[in-house]
């Protein structure tokens, strides 16, 4: 009788294990999110990286949970950034001078894998709190404009800005960049449903392009035949600025995007899987 006691309690235990997950070990398999924000470009138009103008962004991302603490987060991003010299201090006398300006709507794809500081789980309501570090890669797309005496648009890549010599034959820059983004944000539980979080992002930009500046003047001589072309590579009011040869932007850094962001995260109780502990 006993044997057969000590049996029962046993295969109970066991089943109780295999079937029977406890809310804390069942984690969310997927989720859906989106955000809303304001970004700010740093680039040869902004070398001090200040946020004197701020523009618009926003995020639509895909998670899966690993666990309670990793995640992976696909993300679609859409950043509008705009820059002028005319924004740099009054005592900047050659950004001024410079006199550039362009607009951008950078869109790209990224995949980042996301740990929260603290175990986070939807189905409990423990740690309604957490924080939460994210790197990743991805890919951007790029291609910078700006406006003319008529406010009409003009898009600068075809205009080769930069060229390396007199001919229409230099080489333009990649409309596509890699990128590196790098989150932290803080996370709260609204409801079992419902995330709500604010985030900060670090978008570095393998490209020196999202400006259509990042080396030297190819000189007026260079655009002989295309006025629309030297109007924009020079827009200095008494044309001394762009001396063939003059650096015209800074080729040692990357261009970068930072974000600010508030968004809200819906879970997915249609999808979920025990914890691996």
């Amino acid at each position: 009788m006993v044997k057969k006691t000590i049996l029962f309690v046993f295969i109970v235990f066991i089943g109780n294990i295999i079937f029977a997950q406890p809310v804390e070990s069942i984690i969310l398999k997927n989720m859906f999110g989106f955000s809303i924000g304001g970004n700010e470009y740093f680039g040869d138009l902004n070398p001090q990286r200040s946020f004197k103008n701020v523009t618009p962004t926003f995020q639509l991302f895909y998670q899966i949970n690993l666990s309670n603490k990793f995640s992976i987060k696909y993300n679609f991003d859409y950043h509008f950034i705009e820059y002028a010299d005319s924004y740099n201090e009054q005592n900047n006398i050659d950004l001024k001078a410079r006199n550039l300006s362009f607009k951008n709507d950078v869109v790209g794809l990224s995949a980042q894998v996301i740990y929260h500081f603290i175990s986070f789980n939807p189905l409990t309501k423990l740690n309604k709190f957490t924080s939460y570090f994210g790197l990743g890669v991805g890919i951007i797309y790029t291609n910078p404009y700006s406006m003319n005496d008529n406010n009409n648009v003009i898009y600068l890549r075809p205009l080769i800005t930069e060229r390396l010599n007199k001919t229409d034959n230099s080489p333009t820059y990649n409309q596509f960049a890699f990128i590196a983004p790098f989150s932290l944000g803080i996370k709260y539980k609204i409801s079992r449903k419902i995330d709500l979080f604010s985030e900060l992002n670090y978008t570095l930009a393998f490209t020196d392009y999202l400006d259509d500046v990042s080396k030297n003047y190819a000189g007026k001589d260079a655009f002989v035949n295309d006025k629309v072309a030297n109007y924009f590579q020079d827009r200095s009011k008494d044309q001394f600025y762009g001396i063939l040869g003059k650096k015209r932007g800074d080729d040692s850094k990357y261009d970068a995007i930072f974000s600010f962001r508030l968004g809200f995260i819906l879970n997915n109780f249609n999808s979920y899987y025990p914890t691996i502990k």
